[in-house]
């Protein structure tokens, strides 16, 4: 009886977490929950991130298993960077992005990154949270 209880307050613990990520108000969003969400992002994570004047700087992180191959990063619905970049598993790699406009004060990216693994090409990660941060 006793452990039906608690499975029972576990289930509507983690309904409530459930149901309270998902309805992420985007515009009022931290810079601490775009942190979380996009360090664990997949496969795609970004696990540092910068904006100076025009640039946007970006660590990426492939945690898939398999080689991918980025073939372009949108911001705010425009394609702003389409240089094919090669990731393997566990790989690193910084690039910089031009952004078209200084940040001025604190920025907010909807991030869209089109990549291919193996034969299948055109695959997106769309992130449900915004890439947010202050200028530097």
């Amino acid at each position: 009886m006793g452990q039906l209880m608690l499975l029972g307050i576990g289930l509507v613990i983690a309904f409530f977490v459930v149901y309270s990520m998902s309805d992420v108000d985007t515009t009022t969003i931290t810079e601490t929950q775009s942190q979380t969400y996009w360090q664990t992002a997949y496969p795609f994570s970004i696990v540092e991130y910068k904006a100076v004047g025009n640039t946007l700087t970006l660590t990426l992180l492939n945690q898939e298993p398999r080689r991918l191959m980025i073939q372009s990063i949108g911001i705010n619905n425009e394609t702003r960077y389409g240089i094919s970049t090669q990731f393997i598993y566990r790989q690193l790699r910084t690039i910089q992005i031009d952004t078209g406009e200084a940040c001025n004060g604190r920025f907010s990216y909807d991030i869209r990154i089109t990549y291919d693994q193996n034969q299948i090409h055109g695959l997106r990660q769309t992130g449900e949270v915004p890439l947010v941060g202050p200028c530097s």
